[in-house]
């Protein structure tokens, strides 16, 4: 271990000696300077553990104040022994040099062996719920496996073990997500479930909790099972009375061996916030963007915002930055509104929602642009150059409502976000010259049209990527 120093004298000073005037120093004086150097540098540096402070130590301090003084020598000595002096002052600090990095490599760190000890290297700070949720496994091929349970694969198309997971719920509320058991090869971290399910035997899954604690429920997912890499793959529901859950996965192997892998999940009741025209002035863009912007310097996602919004129409562009519903009645807003990006908690995901509001353009610019999730529920977006526009780190959640009279009516451009759906649900996209935009989507994305209606539009959907497109429950659409 390094260890670090810290100065422990609270007053110091120090000096410039100009060349011209060292041969009014004295030899002894400069000597002083050099012994005064080496002995605080040595004797007044206590180590203290970890801290801010560049280290320091002794061994280095030293030759350090040696060479100091041998250097200084030759500027106060007389003219015909300077030459045959410097010589040997410039040897010996080099010597001190020498001396002052070979500490250094002999305290390197030594680093885990991620040979010896796989897991270890994988995370060095390893937990008991890191611990418990993965393994590392010869099989009988030979090949070693990393098996783990996971959440679901990452936006960059990987995943990570998840030995713990902890969210807060608003009340009355319930999530859903997956809980996979992911199987990846040890050595060049490929997937590789099929390679592994060939030397499966049997498993099952279930779920404890504590006397008096609900426990979360499970079921298949057979529409996200096929275009996932997942070895096992169950979704997830929970309510806030879920708090403390541990789901359990039990492999039995072909040639006896059992493997066990447990993920541990706690709920909790989300506070909520909220706020009515009464609590605070909202009739203007200006007094609602005030009051977004307090929301923002005292809030986080970890409390659930809504601000009932009047019947009124904001008729300047707007930025939310907090995670918030903006629950309208009767509201327009007129101008452009931007959702900017925003900071997920260890508990809860970060999101913007829009309830029942109109976004009223007049043929140009943007209506919504997405750089966080952000929800448009029972929305009406008419008159824009672009409806609605999900970019990198956000995305768009069209959820019942009214999109017409526009150039693009949905644009989605976003190659990765924290949260995103495959499902666009009951959206009638009426009189758009392009009603949905397929630029860019995460990877493994396609786009599910669900009760959908498109009339009316120059193109229904634009995919240029080539995205995988589904058509449920009587979604009528050209493609």
């Amino acid at each position: 271990m390094q260890v670090q120093s810290k100065v422990i004298i609270r007053e110091s000073f120090s000096f410039h000696i100009p060349p011209q005037q060292i041969h009014h120093f004295s030899p002894l004086l400069l000597y002083d300077i050099s012994v005064y150097h080496l002995f605080f540098r040595t004797a007044y540096h206590k180590p203290i553990g970890k801290s801010t402070f560049l280290p320091t130590s002794p061994v280095k301090s030293a030759p350090c104040s040696i060479a100091t003084f041998l250097c200084l020598f030759p500027l106060f000595i007389g003219p015909y022994c300077r030459l045959h002096l410097l010589a040997a002052c410039l040897a010996a600090a080099l010597v001190a040099l020498a001396v002052w990095l070979w500490p250094a490599a002999e305290t390197e760190p030594q680093r885990p062996n991620s040979a010896a000890d796989p897991v270890l290297a994988a995370d060095p700070v390893m937990d008991a719920y890191t611990a418990a949720c993965q393994t590392y496994y010869t099989g009988a091929d030979g090949r070693e496996y990393h098996v783990f349970t996971a959440v679901t694969p990452s936006i960059e198309g990987r995943t990570d073990p998840v030995g713990y997971r902890s969210e807060l719920i608003p009340a009355g509320g319930t999530v859903d997500f997956p809980a996979t058991v992911m199987v990846e090869d040890a050595v060049t971290q490929d997937y590789a479930a099929e390679d592994f399910a060939a030397l499966l035997d049997s498993w099952d899954v279930s779920v404890t909790a504590p006397e008096g604690v609900s426990r979360v429920k499970l079921w298949d997912a057979e529409e996200e099972t096929p275009e996932s890499p997942a070895l096992l793959y169950r979704r997830l529901r929970a309510d806030p009375t879920c708090t403390h859950n541990e789901v359990v996965w039990t492999l039995r192997m072909k040639s006896g061996d059992v493997l066990h892998l447990t993920m541990t999940v706690e709920f909790e009741e989300q506070q909520a916030l909220r706020i009515t025209p009464e609590d605070a002035p909202l009739e203007t863009a200006q007094e609602l963007q005030a009051l977004l912007d307090r929301l923002a310097e005292e809030n986080d996602a970890d409390t659930s915002i809504t601000v009932e919004l009047p019947d009124v129409t904001y008729d300047a562009p707007v930025s939310v930055g907090c995670a918030v519903t903006l629950k309208g009645s009767g509201t327009a807003f007129a101008a452009p509104v931007t959702v900017m990006p925003l900071s997920d908690t260890e508990r809860c995901h970060a999101y913007v929602r829009f309830s029942e509001v109109s976004f009223e353009g007049d043929g140009g610019g943007t209506g919504v642009t997405a750089r966080a999730p952000t929800y448009l529920e029972n929305c009406r977006v008419t008159g824009w150059d672009v409806g609605a526009l999900a970019v990198n780190g956000g995305w768009v959640y069209l959820h019942g409502g009214y999109i017409g009279g526009n150039g693009v009516g949905a644009r989605y451009d976003s190659a990765y976000s924290n949260s995103y759906t495959y499902t666009i649900r009951r959206i009638d996209f009426l009189n758009n010259t392009t009603a949905l935009e397929l630029l860019c989507l995460p990877p493994n994305s396609y786009a599910a049209l669900d009760d959908c209606r498109f009339r009316g539009n120059g193109t229904d959907v634009y995919n240029p990527g080539g995205y995988r497109i589904e058509v449920n429950n009587g979604t009528e659409v050209t493609l």
